[in-house]
């Protein structure tokens, strides 16, 4: 489905354009997608490629977003493919996290999915429906959707544009979790999921908070997460470990997770980190050994973040209270200094005065 490398690099070299409908640009390409970025300029020589073979039609409407629709080779199958906005984002940075041979396998598997389901793989966040069309059950009324729900935390930095407050109905159905983690909620159908949006509220005649409390009992009701012992650089930690996407969603239910452990304290909390969509880690905090996990855990999840697919955070995070805080850190060279905030400074104070 997707030419060679050596054919994509020639179409990289060039800006499409409009070509009798198919493909190309409806405006100057640089307004859209900006050039100076490398990733993006070869995903987008890749789905030109691609999608211009198959016939095709599509026009960029936004950094890293198009719009594809049936081209005059599948007339007669148009209805089998309404106009779909989609985003690049999650392919881009599948992009970022590969060595670039393996691009054109990805862009393959995103166009792959697209025809087939109507929806992109992965986190992909989505391939969103054109504005007015109607997928069926997943916006219908709420008692057809609901157990389509699914919450998901993704890091804020995914979704900068779709947290725009102006964007009214069209916005993310989402709620910040810290200040660089975003709970989102998905829309699973099938094989393939998009992200619901805002205005779909009024449509379920529901609230935010009971569309929200809904995604997370589906994701808890899909099963516990594996919990495993396990020591790294001599401090002890926990893994909550699991084979789907939601894994950091069960931060909800943390303290149910870690009720029995030895030395666990709803007044201390715990340390955790959120490497990867099928990972969380955490230590709870019983004394002020917790300095020393704390820069365990934090290098644990750094490798961990860098090394494995769907990765959400590097950072380390205090879970206390029903209530996550980031705790930000610092490396130089082989040194990790972590900052802790006034509450957590506290916190380290009484540990250090128990002893």
């Amino acid at each position: 489905m997707v030419a060679s490398w050596s054919r994509t690099q020639s179409v990289m070299r060039r800006m499409p354009s409009v070509q009798g409908g198919i493909g190309g640009f409806d405006t100057e390409p640089g307004t859209l997608w900006p050039l100076g970025d490398t990733v993006g300029m070869a995903a987008l020589g890749l789905l030109e490629v691609s999608l211009r073979d198959l016939g095709l039609r599509w026009r960029v409407l936004g950094v890293e977003e198009l719009e594809v629709l049936a081209g005059r080779r599948q007339a007669s199958d148009a209805g089998k493919l309404p106009p779909i906005r989609v985003d690049c984002g999650g392919l881009c940075r599948g992009m970022r996290e590969s060595n670039a041979g393996d691009w054109p396998g990805l862009v393959e598997e995103f166009v792959r999915e697209l025809l087939a389901t109507g929806t992109a793989p992965g986190l992909g966040l989505g391939l969103g429906q054109a504005p007015g069309h109607d997928p069926g059950a997943a916006v219908g009324s709420w008692s057809r959707v609901e157990g389509l729900l699914r919450s998901r935390i993704v890091p804020t930095a995914v979704l900068p544009g779709l947290l725009v407050p102006g964007l009214g109905p069209e916005a993310v159905l989402c709620q910040p979790v810290t200040e660089d983690l975003v709970e989102v909620v998905e829309v699973r159908s099938g094989d393939g999921l998009r992200l619901a949006r805002t205005g779909e509220l009024a449509q379920w005649s529901v609230t935010r908070p009971a569309a929200v409390h809904r995604a997370r009992e589906n994701v808890r009701a899909e099963g516990l997460l594996e919990t495993r012992r396990f020591t790294a650089e001599g401090a002890s930690l926990i893994s909550l470990s699991g084979t789907g996407f939601y894994v950091p969603t069960h931060l909800h239910w943390l303290d149910r997770y870690l009720a029995d452990e030895p030395g666990w304290s709803e007044r201390n909390g715990a340390l955790v980190a959120l490497p990867h969509r099928h990972l969380m880690a955490a230590h709870v905090i019983e004394s002020a050994e917790v300095e020393h996990a704390a820069g365990a855990l934090a290098r644990f999840a750094y490798r961990q973040f860098e090394t494995c697919p769907g990765p959400v955070s590097d950072q380390l995070y205090w879970w206390c209270g029903d209530e996550l805080t980031r705790l930000p850190s610092d490396s130089v060279g082989e040194t990790l200094q972590i900052f802790p905030t006034n509450a957590f400074a506290v916190l380290l104070a009484r540990l250090r005065g128990e002893e």
